[in-house]
């Protein structure tokens, strides 16, 4: 029983571990995306304010992602 129960366990913390890779994997890709496009804006004072938002909110979703020790 307790095998059983241990094994489950190792398959979890596996299937966690893939996870949590996926996870930073896709979040350091959109954050490099999101920093591609805004490259593109035109270069005007409005929109500087508005890429830098926006590189700021993407690339804290990746900072949070990998502050994070246990994926819940």
């Amino acid at each position: 029983m307790t095998t059983k129960i241990w094994k489950s366990k190792v398959k979890m913390q596996n299937c966690n571990s893939k996870f949590r890779s996926d996870l930073l994997s896709r979040c350091y890709n959109f954050g490099l995306a999101i920093i591609d496009l805004t490259d593109k804006f035109p270069q005007k004072r409005s929109t500087w304010i508005i890429a830098d938002q926006v590189m700021r909110s993407v690339t804290s979703i990746g900072k949070i992602s990998q502050r994070k020790k246990h994926p819940t």
